[in-house]
Parts: C-alpha cells; structure tokens; sequence
C-alpha cells in the first residue's frame, strides 16, 4: 500500500504531490496523468536520493543523484535509461568525469576504463550497463 497526499484530476494524481510507498520510498514533485512529470525529487529508504526532471513515469534529461555520504553525481537520462554520468564528485576526490552508456556496454558484456575504481563509481557503471539496451 502506499499514501498519496497531493493534487488531483479526473481521479488520477496530476499537478503537485507526495507519494510515500510501502518500502519507505518517496516521490514529491509534480504530476501528470497520475505519473511522475516534470521536476521532483525521488527519497530512496537507504537515504539517498534523485532529484532531476520525468516525463510520463520515467527520468528525463538532468538530474542529480546524491548519496547518503555526502557524494553526488550528475546524470543525463534518455526515455527513461541512464545515458551517462557527469561529474562523478567523491568526497575523495578519486573521480571526475564522464561515463557514456556506450563506454560500459560492448557486445552485451560490460567494458570499464580503468580510471574507475571506486565502489560507487562501480555501481553507476553498472547500473547504467543494465540500462543498456
């Protein structure tokens, strides 16, 4: 089950709203046609969270996906698909840059540079290699 509290019409959530699902997740922003669209931030139970733009349901365009340790990443999305990665900031300082869907997707098998080492970097490479079509 999940709680919506917000705006409504034609029976469907349209306009601004929050969402709170079961699993502890959240999605406050703005509505369309009772999905996520336009500008709005997701709140993920592990306290992370994406904050970027949605059209019909699905991450578009920029957004930004910060971390519960203090480090973010700016990402680009294309229908609904991680298309890449900019500006990966660790408080570290080990990364910057860009991953390309194409840099981590050959031939159906994952390709990393070698510049990429850290864990969190690691899971966006992967996260956008099973986005891959």
């Amino acid at each position: 089950t999940f709680k919506y509290t917000g705006e409504w019409r034609c029976g469907k959530r349209h306009g601004y709203g929050k969402q709170e699902y079961e699993n502890r997740d959240v999605y406050e922003g703005e509505w369309e046609d009772g999905k996520y669209h336009g500008r709005g931030t997701y709140y993920y139970a592990n306290a992370d969270k994406f904050t970027g733009l949605w059209t019909h349901g699905v991450k578009e365009g920029d957004g930004t996906l910060f971390f519960s340790d203090g480090s973010h990443s700016r990402r680009v999305y294309r229908n609904g698909r991680l298309d890449r990665v900019q500006d990966f900031d660790l408080q570290s300082g080990k990364y910057s840059g860009v991953v390309r869907r194409e840099d981590v997707s050959e031939g159906g098998s994952k390709s990393r540079p070698t510049i990429i080492g850290s864990p969190r970097v690691e899971r966006v490479v992967d996260e956008a290699a099973k986005s891959s079509p």
